[in-house]
């Protein structure tokens, strides 16, 4: 016999599952609402939107009249929430909004011309994330570069041999 069991709290992946816990749960919530409207006397409203997109309410004395005198009486002179004021909390979330785009953008493009570079420019590619054929070539052009810095300094000791007052510098020749 399994009992009541602690119920870990994350999202059910299994819809037929979370329809049975919301329905059960639902039903709940209504009834807490209810007792403390009946034992406090107090007008309560619940209004719950189900997974598949129902409406469920509870208000007492009824939804509309609970809700009227919220929109009447509450919601214009609501300025503060928990010690922040909303007018700048609003104007906060709305610059940092505006933020995030412009950096999801800027995020976008970066990734595009890296990929650009990246084909264009494939040397510039880490060795590791370079296909066979790209460190083939890769391995030729170190072989070539090696040829070339040898000749280069090949020609400059036989220059410095044969004419020891001229030196090169920067690819150009100094007296």
């Amino acid at each position: 016999m399994k009992g009541r069991r602690k119920i870990e709290m994350k999202k059910m992946t299994n819809k037929s599952n979370l329809q049975v816990a919301f329905s059960k749960r639902r039903s709940g919530v209504f009834k807490k609402a209810s007792e403390l409207s009946t034992l406090c006397d107090a007008e309560a409203c619940l209004i719950i939107f189900s997974p598949s997109e129902k409406v469920f309410s509870f208000g007492h004395p009824n939804v509309d009249s609970v809700v009227h005198r919220y929109l009447i009486e509450v919601a214009p002179h609501v300025t503060q929430f928990m010690g922040v004021n909303l007018h700048e909390f609003n104007a906060q979330l709305t610059k940092f909004t505006t933020q995030l785009e412009t950096e999801k953008k800027r995020a976008s493009e970066l990734k595009r011309l890296h990929k650009v570079v990246q084909t264009q420019w494939w040397r510039a590619t880490p060795t590791n994330e370079m296909t066979i054929l790209q460190l083939n070539e890769f391995k030729g052009a170190l072989q070539q570069m090696k040829i070339n810095t040898t000749r280069k300094s090949e020609m400059i000791l036989i220059h410095n041999a044969i004419n020891p007052t001229l030196f090169f510098a920067n690819d150009n020749f100094l007296a």
